[in-house]
Order: C-alpha cells, then structure tokens, then sequence
C-alpha cells in the first residue's frame, strides 16, 4: 500500500514540477520571441484559466446530472 502511494506522489510532483518548467518556457518565449509584454501574457493566461474552469465546471455538472 505505501509503494502505491510513494509512486503515485513521486507521478504527482513530477507533473507538477513538468507543468511549471513548461509554463516558464511558454512565458519565456511568448515574451522574448513574440514580443509579448507581462501584462499581455498574465491577461492572456487569466482568460485562459477562465475558460478552463468554466468548462470543467459545465464537465462536472453534466457527468452528475448524467450519473443520477
């Protein structure tokens, strides 16, 4: 039961630490490359985080309302 939960956290923290070195070189390049500015990409980044959450929430919904 341990080693089930060691590799699923060890799963966990990889991917989240993957998704943070992937997030600063997206803003990296978005900013050096495309000439974007902070405030471009952070407005960008909140819309997008809008629309995640939106349709995860819309997901959530359906599949209760499907199950029951």
């Amino acid at each position: 039961m341990l080693e089930i939960l060691n590799a699923r956290f060890r799963y966990i923290v990889s991917f989240l630490l993957a998704a943070v070195i992937f997030a600063g070189v997206l803003r990296h390049t978005a900013h050096v490359y495309a000439g974007f500015s902070r405030a471009e990409i952070r407005e960008g980044a909140l819309i997008g985080l809008m629309a995640v959450v939106a349709v995860s929430v819309v997901l959530i919904f359906w599949r209760r309302r499907r199950r029951g």
